[in-house]
């Protein structure tokens, strides 16, 4: 039988069609008090929607992940184009894509739903999951981000990543860059001195994450690619059907960091600044959203 390399999307290796890895659901009808309405995670970056003078207005995102639930009303008319390059499934569970764009562009209409970074972006929905097996073949993954490209995105979102190189992947990658799209991808969960593929690739932003705390959760060590760290615990965002959910792991920081990419697009639509700007931050002492895009020239 033909090998065919899958990869697996990071937070969601083990249990993706149980529960999410790391995600507790909330129902917002029964726990309306619960932390999905503080949603510290914000806090922590320092989102402020009534101090943040933009929203990510007009940038365009491909999310290629398990497909996004359009009903979710934090997410109404907010995704432009729904495509799958996998076999359609009607018990197809999107969970973790519908995380994704939550945390990536959700807009807050009442006190019992959450919000994003990004409220006014716009989202291109790319389902490359089998979701019979709750994988994600290569070629998919490629077809995926061919997609994207021809879609002509401003922003590539792929929590998704894989231990061996692959030259398809890795020259679709550098066409989507040269076609002027930002990739931003995680560079995976449980990691150390290595990130996953395509994260580890030169033209994307490799994301890891951080805990409440401003220490590394993954990926730790001497790693040979420049990774960009955002909280990565305890992210409250909407999963579907009225349901909420805390998620941890490197693909929902990667989700963080492409709503400051839309952010600072909207500011000054200059992808190659925008990525080194990104990569030159100092998490040190805690990512200010207000302050980086304020300091953004």
């Amino acid at each position: 039988m033909k090998k065919i390399n899958k990869i697996f999307l990071l937070a969601i290796i083990l249990c993706l069609f149980a529960n999410m890895l790391g995600c507790a659901k909330r129902n917002v009808n029964v726990q309306k008090n619960d932390e999905h309405r503080r949603q510290s995670w914000l806090k922590y970056i320092n989102w402020d929607a009534e101090r943040l003078s933009y929203s990510g207005k007009n940038i365009k995102i491909a999310v290629i992940d398990s497909g996004i639930d359009q009903n979710i009303p934090e997410l109404n008319c907010k995704i432009d184009i729904e495509t799958s390059v996998v076999k359609s499934n009607k018990e197809s569970d999107v969970k973790h894509g519908t995380a994704v764009a939550s945390i990536i562009s959700a807009e807050n209409h009442s006190d019992n739903q959450v919000n994003g970074i990004a409220h006014n972006a716009r989202i291109v929905s790319i389902d490359v999951t089998n979701q019979s097996e709750g994988i994600v073949e290569v070629g998919d993954l490629i077809k995926g981000i061919e997609k994207a490209i021809e879609y002509k995105v401003d922003i590539i979102n792929i929590s998704i990543g894989c231990l061996k190189d692959d030259e398809e992947l890795k020259s679709v990658i550098k066409k989507a860059w040269d076609n002027n799209i930002i990739i931003v991808s995680s560079a995976g969960n449980y990691m150390e001195n290595n990130v996953l593929y395509p994260s580890k690739y030169k033209e994307t932003l490799s994301v890891g994450s951080l805990n409440k705390k401003g220490k590394i959760i993954s990926p730790q060590g001497d790693v040979d690619k420049k990774v960009v760290y955002f909280i990565g615990e305890n992210i409250v965002s909407a999963i579907g059907n009225n349901e909420y959910a805390g998620c941890e792991g490197t693909s929902f920081s990667t989700a963080i960091c492409t709503g400051l990419v839309a952010l600072l697009l909207e500011k000054k639509n200059d992808k190659k600044s925008v990525k080194e700007y990104i990569e030159n931050l100092d998490y040190s002492n805690g990512i200010d959203f207000i302050e980086i895009i304020n300091n953004y020239k």
